[in-house]
């Protein structure tokens, strides 16, 4: 392939593990060429009818982003990837630490779902994530910029809880107190722990272990598809996420 994003070999058989017989019925492309289109597309923020000769066709490729999307094979891919890095890493693969925040991000179409961050001045989404201690993504939620933080969240934990059966901590900013009454966290074992942040002094300060999840923002804005939102719908805002930590969290597996 001629463009910069290539699968390696350990990396194709990574996915044959996460997505078996995803593309088993091609015959015309090798099954590997699909992911790295999407991949590119995610990467490099091209539109899907600018795809670049030498991938399959774009509507072959978007048929299969629609299809894997839709049977959730993102989230159960993402999520494979990070227990085996934490396994990898000699880390406990279930009692994890868990930290959450939410970015807000400007909408790059005018027929798009979106609504206002009134605080931010940001009309657009909201990307609801969590990250274990080293700022690996254990899930991810979107809602439209207007929804506050602690509303947001509860859908994010939920899933996470759902995925990581034993949960130890879970940190946040102080937008987050009372966000999570109705869940029995005390009951679970879980430690909820509200930080404040040094927001008005001029010094950095890194707040007790929240800045990994600042890092993470920064690591999937570096996929071009999500400086902005350019998806109409919020649900395909959520695949584009996840592709992008799914495309982050392969890295390790070069």
């Amino acid at each position: 392939m001629p463009y910069h994003i290539n699968i390696t070999d350990n990396q194709r058989a990574i996915l044959r593990l996460i997505f078996p017989g995803a593309c088993a019925r091609l015959r015309n492309h090798d099954p590997f060429d699909i992911p790295e289109a999407i991949f590119f597309i995610v990467y490099t923020g091209c539109q899907w009818s600018r795809l670049p000769m030498g991938y399959p066709p774009y509507k072959t490729v978007f048929y299969h982003y629609r299809s894997w999307s839709a049977r959730g094979y993102l989230g159960r891919a993402l999520r494979t990837l990070v227990l085996m890095k934490r396994h990898k890493s000699g880390m406990p693969l279930f009692r994890v630490l868990t930290v959450i925040d939410s970015q807000s991000v400007r909408t790059g179409l005018p027929h798009a779902i979106s609504g206002v961050d009134g605080g931010k001045r940001v009309k657009g989404i909201k990307r609801h994530i969590a990250v274990d201690e080293n700022g690996y993504p254990l899930g991810m939620d979107i809602t439209t910029a207007n929804e506050h933080d602690f509303k947001g969240s509860c859908h994010l934990v939920s899933g996470v809880l759902s995925d990581y059966k034993q949960v130890a901590v879970i940190k946040a900013d102080m937008g987050y107190r009372g966000a999570f009454r109705d869940m029995p966290l005390e009951e679970l074992g879980i430690a909820l722990e509200c930080v404040k942040s040094n927001y008005g002094s001029s010094v950095f300060v890194p707040i007790g272990g929240r800045w990994v999840v600042e890092r993470t923002f920064s690591w999937i804005q570096t996929y071009r598809r999500l400086m902005r939102n350019y998806e109409r719908y919020l649900c395909t805002a959520g695949y584009m996420t996840l592709l992008a930590m799914i495309f982050f969290m392969l890295r390790y597996f070069a």
